[in-house]
Parts: structure tokens; C-alpha cells; sequence
């Protein structure tokens, strides 16, 4: 079924224009990724905190990572990025984003990586190797990580996975077995 079709079905209009209101993040510029902001909002829980599967049913999304060609264990290694969260309040995670494109039902033919990576990064062109992989959060949390909802000025949909054990003790090192793990419940979509 279609985003449009979807929509009919339902009897709502969507609003496919582009435009952000003074003080809005860059990302809500991009009407898909309003979309999908209004949906969850009411659903979303205080900043910080986890999102559980059954949120994410309620409204119906999965989570979205980009990732440079094949997403590979090594891309949930801990970077000075990830530690400046960190420090700003938020569990020591890795950056990820409620997805805003298959989970409003657009084709994978439809996708506009220029629009998802601005959306994400702040960038304004995907690259070639720029890819968006999608995983349940049930897959995250069976891979012994948790999926928390950490907000950004410019990206409001912005999400952190949290490795279970950094939970219980922060000072614990992560195997590669256990960012592998992570890296299987990830599907490529574009």
C-alpha cells in the first residue's frame, strides 16, 4: 500500500510541502520527517528515557541508522561523538533516528537519501555509499541493547542505542560479539 493510499484510507490529507516554523530543528523542514514527528510526539516518553516495541507499534516505526556501504560491526564502536552526548545528560549510545521513510510507507523506489541524510546528519547530499538500514526495536532489545529517545535541537527524531551492559556498570567494554549482534538485526532498504 502506498504512503498516498494509506492516507485516502484513512481519510486524512497530508500536507506534502516543505517548511520549517521560526525555532523548529532543521529536520522538520522535510514534511515526511514532520509526518512522522507528529505521529509519535504524544507516544514519545520524557527525554533520555527507553522506547519499548510496544510504543513503536502504536504508531508503527522502526528504527533507522545511516551507514557508509555495509553496516559492519565496527560502526557501533564509540566515537568522541558519541562520548560528548554523553556528557550533555544522555546514556553513552550509539546515534540512531525513529524512521520517517518505510515506516510512513514510501517505497524503497521513492527514498530520497539527500532529504533522509539532511534530515539526520545536517549534510545537505547523501554520497553514493550513504545507506539506511532498518531494525525493530524487539531485534534491538533481543541483541541485549535498548533503544532510548534523546532528541536533538536539529533532530528531534534522534534516538541512542544503549548497550544493556553499559546500564549496569558504564566502566564495561564491549565485545565485538556484542555490537555484532546488534549489526544482524539490521535490514538494508536503500
Amino acid at each position: 500500500m502506498t504512503y498516498n493510499n494509506m492516507n485516502e484510507r484513512r481519510g486524512g490529507l497530508v500536507n506534502r510541502t516543505n517548511y520549517r516554523l521560526d525555532g523548529e530543528g532543521n529536520a522538520l523542514y522535510w514534511w515526511q520527517y514532520r509526518e512522522m514527528y507528529e505521529r509519535v510526539k504524544p507516544y514519545l516518553p520524557e527525554e533520555g528515557m527507553r522506547i519499548t516495541q510496544q510504543m513503536a507499534d502504536k504508531v508503527g516505526f522502526a528504527v533507522g541508522v545511516l551507514s557508509v556501504n555495509r553496516l559492519e560491526w565496527n560502526h557501533f564502536d564509540f566515537t568522541k561523538t558519541d562520548r560528548i552526548d554523553c556528557i550533555n545528560g544522555f546514556p553513552l549510545g550509539k546515534s540512531a533516528h525513529i524512521d520517517f521513510t518505510r515506516s510512513l510507507g514510501i517505497e524503497e523506489k521513492d527514498i530520497d537519501m539527500n532529504m533522509v541524510v539532511n534530515a539526520v546528519t545536517g549534510r545537505r547530499m547523501a554520497r553514493s555509499n550513504d545507506h539506511l538500514y532498518l531494525a525493530h526495536i524487539s531485534g534491538i532489545e533481543y541483541a541485549e541493547w535498548q533503544v532510548r529517545w534523546c532528541p536533538l535541537k536539529n533532530n528531534p527524531l534522534h534516538l541512542l542505542l544503549v548497550p544493556n551492559k553499559l546500564t549496569e556498570d558504564s566502566s564495561v567494554k564491549l565485545t565485538k560479539n556484542d555490537k555484532e549482534r546488534l549489526t544482524k538485526v539490521f535490514w538494508k532498504v536503500k
